[in-house]
């Protein structure tokens, strides 16, 4: 128990004395140490939000897509297809980092809430 309490101390004590080399800021500044010892999102919160990032990117594909034929100036057209293809590389990598996750990527296809 007083071992723990040690280590406890001993981890608030490096926090704070904590300076970067050479006198850079640490961790370039972005936040302070204890702010990055702190925990974040777990493993299925993040892929429970790349799968709607997914469901979205795909849908939104389909709108781009659809709405090619239906366009009459060229310039939409350029733009509704570069912004389809660009959603298009997202799903298929937001898709293969979900399957690395090991959540269910077989999953990804029905709408997330």
């Amino acid at each position: 128990m007083a071992s723990e309490q040690r280590t406890a101390a001993n981890s608030r004590d490096w926090l704070e004395t904590y300076r970067g080399y050479a006198g850079l800021p640490p961790l370039v500044g972005l936040q302070t140490m204890r702010e990055a010892v702190t925990k974040g999102l777990t493993v299925a919160d993040s892929a429970a939000r790349l799968k709607r990032l997914h469901w979205s990117l795909k849908r939104l594909h389909g709108i781009f897509v659809a709405r090619l034929a239906a366009t009459p100036i060229y310039e939409l057209k350029m733009a509704f297809s570069l912004h389809a293809y660009y959603c298009a590389e997202h799903v298929g990598e937001i898709a293969k980092r979900i399957r690395e996750m090991r959540q269910g990527g077989f999953k990804v296809e029905v709408q997330q809430e």
